[in-house]
């Protein structure tokens, strides 16, 4: 049978590599619009995107996503500016791509997702012992 610390390994697992996934997809997402859209400026916003600028912390017992940002990135997503007059250019940057992968993505998968890996943590291996010995009913 499997042990306590193996089935809370295999979650744990599946949960820090669908993090991963998470902030890999928001950073890249989030490049393509500042390509696009912010090329005229001091290219901060883009040496930040283009690293990889998220880490997953504490991966064995509680993981988290953690995506270091500049701080300006939050003021491009911005309709108006600071007097209240609409922006030339705007294209969401922060809100709309990162809690898009947040409830499009990770959430689905965490809900979802891990039902699947605990079903196969606990039929497989099940099958391999009635594989392994007939049972007559």
């Amino acid at each position: 049978m499997l042990s306590q610390e193996h089935k809370k390994g295999l979650l744990v697992n599946r949960i820090v590599s669908i993090l991963d996934t998470t902030g890999e997809n928001v950073l890249k997402q989030q490049l393509s619009i500042a390509r696009s859209s912010y090329n005229r400026r001091s290219g901060s916003l883009f040496s930040k995107l283009s690293q990889k600028s998220y880490s997953v912390k504490n991966k064995t017992v509680n993981p988290s996503l953690v995506i270091d940002y500049p701080k300006h990135i939050r003021f491009l997503d911005m309709k108006l500016n600071g007097k209240g007059i609409p922006k030339e250019t705007y294209a969401p940057i922060y809100n709309k791509p990162l809690y898009g992968f947040i409830f499009g993505y990770a959430y689905k998968q965490l809900r979802y997702g891990l039902s699947a890996n605990i079903s196969d943590a606990f039929i497989d291996p099940l099958e391999k012992a009635f594989e392994a010995k007939t049972i007559w009913v």
